[in-house]
């Protein structure tokens, strides 16, 4: 689908857009009284002949139901179809069924056969130049089903009462059907001029939409190259002003005096935050980037865990924090990017550190789920949060802990996520507090390989 074609239907679907279903019951109004009005002067055209004749009852009972009950039924179907326009000329092929009937039942009165052929003419070319032969096919149908009942009956010669009776059909229904199909088609061509002018004002919007998201993302594409290719020029001085910094607390170049050890330990601490920064920044930027692709190998979660876990070891024993590990003996193992692994894993182990009291328990855990997922947990005993506070936890450079207390970057979990993400999965966290958190990492299916 186009998308002015797309957007066609937005506006014709718009509620506010009140004036295509005004102009659409106009058009079944209309038509209504057209069809009062014709089939009134066709009843006279019509009517002359049979009070010449000995005329059947269910011939007059005919009769009167096209002129006095058709049109209402006619007006019922098309206002109450979702088209119409549609149900409009179905109703014109009923209208020259009728006809195709009344000329058999007049015995094929000229003049009278004529005045309907020229109005059921008159009402195809109205609504569509195509409907103009299946009408006649219909009058030709009816003639030859009412020839039928009543014994192919022929009187061709018109009197001059039938006669007068047909001309104020000729006299009046064209210009009748012309002023009000005259006045439909510039009532229409108002509303295709409106319905153009939305269309292109709101692809004009959408244009001017997609260029400023392109722009967008391609200003956010450039920004994430450049600071992925920036890796080695910013993380090499870091780690030489912290090796200096390193070496003067050491003694290296000298005793210093307490202040100068409390300055070394500053510039160390500071320089290892802004790496820190430094690394999570661009980790994320190579993800954003697309550059981080995935070296997917076979990895035993257990002894995964076994390398991770020290990284973290000696903050845990300064707060002595208890670190436990529960793996099932007939644990799968999982294919994917076991450097990428062992980060969220470090993330989420040195949030749970940083965030859990003194002689608090933290849990490394892993399992397969109902639906044949590895799910890895990292739960611990910490100070935990408020579920409404999840999502701001997940927003990058957003920090909850509003005391300073715990120096971070703000991106360990958003980088998790994305890492997650990666490998077709995500991240889920349950929180209370004073309790402690549950982060668990859900691995699809597809990535466990057979024990």
């Amino acid at each position: 689908m186009t998308l002015t074609e797309k957007l066609l239907n937005q506006v014709e679907e718009d509620p506010q857009s009140t004036s295509l279903l005004e102009h659409r019951q106009r058009f079944v109004r209309t038509v209504y009284r057209i069809r009062i009005v014709g089939l009134l002067l066709l009843g006279l055209s019509l009517g002359a002949p049979l009070f010449d004749r000995a005329t059947p009852l269910a011939d007059w009972v005919f009769l009167l139901a096209v002129v006095f009950v058709w049109p209402h039924v006619a007006y019922l179907l098309s206002r109450s179809s979702p088209n119409p326009a549609a149900a409009e000329v179905r109703n014109v092929l009923i209208d020259s069924l009728l006809g195709g009937i009344a000329m058999g039942a007049i015995a094929f009165n000229i003049i009278p056969c004529v005045v309907v052929y020229l109005v059921l003419c008159i009402n195809s070319f109205g609504l569509n130049t195509k409907l103009f032969g299946q009408s006649v096919l219909m009058v030709i149908c009816g003639a030859a089903g009412s020839a039928v009942l009543h014994g192919f009956q022929f009187d061709p010669h018109s009197s001059l009462y039938e006669i007068l009776f047909s001309l104020p059909v000729l006299l009046i229904y064209p210009i009748l059907a012309g002023y009000a199909s005259r006045n439909a088609a510039r009532r229409l061509r108002r509303q295709t001029d409106a319905l153009s002018a939305e269309v292109t004002r709101r692809i004009a919007a959408e244009t001017t939409a997609q260029r400023a998201r392109v722009a967008a993302e391609q200003a956010n594409h450039t920004k994430s190259e450049f600071l992925a290719g920036m890796s080695h020029e910013f993380r090499t001085p870091l780690n030489a002003i912290i090796g200096f910094a390193d070496a003067l607390k050491a003694g290296i170049a000298g005793p210093l005096n307490d202040k100068q050890a409390g300055y070394a330990d500053h510039i160390s601490k500071s320089g290892g935050l802004l790496l820190e920064l430094v690394s999570d920044l661009l980790d994320l930027s190579k993800l954003e980037a697309g550059k981080n692709n995935l070296t997917e190998v076979a990895i035993s979660l257990p002894a995964l865990a076994d390398e991770v876990l020290p990284l973290v070891q000696e903050q845990a024993l300064a707060q002595q924090l208890t670190l436990a590990t529960e793996f099932p003996d007939n644990l799968p193992q999982l294919c994917a990017d076991a450097r990428l692994v062992k980060q969220m894993l470090i993330n989420l182990l040195s949030n749970a550190v940083k965030f859990t009291p003194d002689g608090g328990r933290i849990t490394l855990s892993a399992r397969c789920t109902g639906e044949d997922e590895i799910a890895m947990t990292v739960e611990d005993t910490g100070i935990g949060m408020r579920a409404e506070d999840i999502p701001r936890a997940m927003r990058k450079f957003e920090q909850l802990d509003t005391d300073r207390k715990n120096e971070g970057t703000g991106l360990g979990l958003p980088l998790v996520h994305e890492m997650i993400t990666l490998h077709g999965g995500q991240l889920k966290l349950q929180s209370e507090p004073g309790v402690g958190t549950r982060a668990t990492l859900y691995f699809p299916a597809s990535r466990v390989l057979a024990a």
